[in-house]
């Protein structure tokens, strides 16, 4: 016999990315009305540690990133965490440079970027600071 979780799935379906429901709500997984119904702290956390992780494992297909310390090799990680993988990929001059151990040219690539210059320019200074010092 189906249970009341199993029917409900069954209903609604499970979708991996968010869609447009029936009613036009932005909705994902179970039904999930993402405009309506918020998320818990627990939810939220647990997205956070999940995508946290997917990040480190992006950064870690960087060959840059076996050859840097740990608080560089954090600030690789929150790089990918940001940009996703292709987007840090575009900075070759920043990995030439990191793999030279040319720490202060590594922190020049990665103040001329897009991403200092327009997005996040806060974030990406602290954490070309952070990667030119190593600690």
């Amino acid at each position: 016999m189906e249970t009341l979780a199993q029917r409900i799935e069954r209903h609604e379906g499970k979708r991996h990315k968010a869609y447009k429901d029936t009613v036009g709500k932005l909705t994902a997984g179970i039904g999930r009305n993402l405009e309506d119904v918020a998320f818990t702290d627990e939810e939220i956390n647990l997205m956070f540690r999940n995508d946290l992780a997917r990040a480190k494992r992006g950064a870690e297909t960087f060959y840059l990133y076996e050859m840097i310390n740990d608080i560089r090799r954090e600030v690789l990680v929150e790089m990918v965490f940001q940009m996703g993988l292709a987007g840090v990929g575009k900075f070759k001059k920043f990995f030439r440079a990191a793999q030279a151990r040319d720490w202060e040219a590594a922190h020049k690539e990665m103040l001329d970027s897009k991403w200092h210059n327009e997005d996040s320019p806060s974030r990406a200074l602290e954490l070309a600071l952070i990667f030119r010092i190593g600690r």
